[in-house]
This record gives C-alpha cells, structure tokens and sequence, in this order.
C-alpha cells in the first residue's frame, strides 16, 4: 500500500497518463477505449478508493454522497507567534546590508502604524 492518500493518487494518475501514452500509440486497428480499458479497468480504481479508505484522510473517498448532515471538521488556525530580535537586531557588514536593514525598519514601522 502506498504511504499516503497522496501517493496512492499520484500512482493512480500516473498510470493513468502512461495508459494514455499507450492508446495514443496504438495501431489504428486498436481503438482507444481497447488500449486504455487493458492497462486501467474498474479494479485499478476500486483499488484506489480503498487505498484512500484505509488511509488517514479517508473521508476524502466515500462511496455516499456529502449531505447537509455530512460532519466537516476543519483546521484550526493559530496567530503567527512574534519572534524575539531576528533580522532587526544584526550588524550590516556591506552597503546593501545597511539599505536591506533601513528599508527592513522602515517596513516595519509601517506595519506597526497600520496595527493600530
């Protein structure tokens, strides 16, 4: 099984897209549907939706359709957490460190107006 829901569908599309190199190099007496129904069949994708079942993001493949009922849990987003001193606090060592810096205060004093 592959590692993650993600993996099992990038495995799943990139066969899909060699069946599809496949069929577009087929002889003209193999139609498409015959090229591409050999190397990706109804298993192939049953195979996926239980890879994604048995993974921990299952509830990104169901079988039922979302209803008004269907429970969505959603990310928590947190504040960004300030860090002490950082960039603020070095010593320029060039000409460009020293506008970098005037130009790195200056944009801070502008977000810190804009705060309030």
């Amino acid at each position: 099984m592959p590692s993650s829901p993600i993996r099992a569908v990038a495995d799943f599309l990139q066969k899909l897209a060699n069946t599809d190199n496949v069929a577009s190099e087929a002889p003209d007496d193999v139609s498409v549907s015959d090229a591409r129904s050999k190397s990706t069949t109804t298993s192939d994708v049953e195979l996926l939706v239980q890879q994604l079942n048995r993974a921990s993001l299952s509830d990104i493949a169901s079988t039922s359709p979302a209803t008004s009922e269907t429970r969505l849990d959603h990310a928590i987003i947190s504040p960004i957490k300030q860090k002490q001193g950082g960039a603020l606090d070095i010593q320029p060592r060039t000409h460009n460190e020293v506008l970098l810096l005037a130009a790195l205060h200056e944009a801070e004093s502008a977000n810190a107006a804009l705060k309030r």
